[in-house]
């Protein structure tokens, strides 16, 4: 609440010089800000904006043309990837090139991404590109990672300190309390998939 009501002063006292910037503003939204603008001055546009709106939403389709101006690694704070088990996993990568810190949040055993590939086409590709993983890091490297059978949440998953075995997934620190769910259903699903791990609220 203290940082908000700092916002407000700086744009109650700014507002005036903030004034020559509500074109670029909409434009920078819009993902229509022409892209010979200086990268300088597009994070101004962003750290303006951030001003009058400290948490924005978007989808990951938007971001390519939204912060194709944003220069990496002075983006954004933390980014929160919400549905995470159905973002295909190179989908999220120039999100993360801008980014300090990212939640995932999502259940890769619900929906899973959307792949117009073929599981053969795509270990092919993987095995022509790094040789290796066809030979010393079949173990280490292996499906898990391909385009056809991942996903960004199974991905921060494996990459975390931190994570509960769920059957024989590991999962990046769970959430087990679940509240949408009706019985019988929730005892179903909580004994098919997630080895009696959650809890009804």
């Amino acid at each position: 609440a203290a940082a908000l009501r700092l916002n407000q002063a700086i744009l109650e006292s700014k507002a005036q010089s903030f004034a020559k910037y509500w074109d670029d503003l909409e434009a920078l939204l819009d993902g229509t800000l022409e892209s010979n603008e200086q990268p300088a001055y597009h994070q101004r546009l962003w750290s303006i904006l951030f001003l009058f709106f400290p948490v924005l939403s978007t989808s990951l389709s938007s971001v390519e043309n939204q912060f194709k101006l944003m220069q990496q690694l002075e983006g954004f704070g933390l980014a929160m990837l919400d549905e995470a088990g159905q973002a295909v996993n190179y989908h999220v990568v120039g999100l993360l090139q801008r980014c300090k810190q990212v939640v995932f949040v999502g259940d890769p055993i619900q929906l899973e991404p959307v792949v117009n590939i073929a599981y053969q086409i795509d270990k092919s590709i993987a095995e022509e590109y790094l040789p290796l993983a066809s030979t010393y890091a079949q173990q280490k490297w292996g499906d898990a990672y391909l385009v056809s059978s991942s996903s960004a949440q199974s991905i921060a998953d494996r990459a975390g300190n931190y994570y509960a075995e769920i059957g024989e997934r590991k999962v990046g620190l769970p959430l087990l309390v679940h509240r949408r769910c009706l019985e019988p259903m929730f005892t179903i699903a909580n004994r098919i998939a997630y080895d009696h791990k959650m809890v009804s609220a």
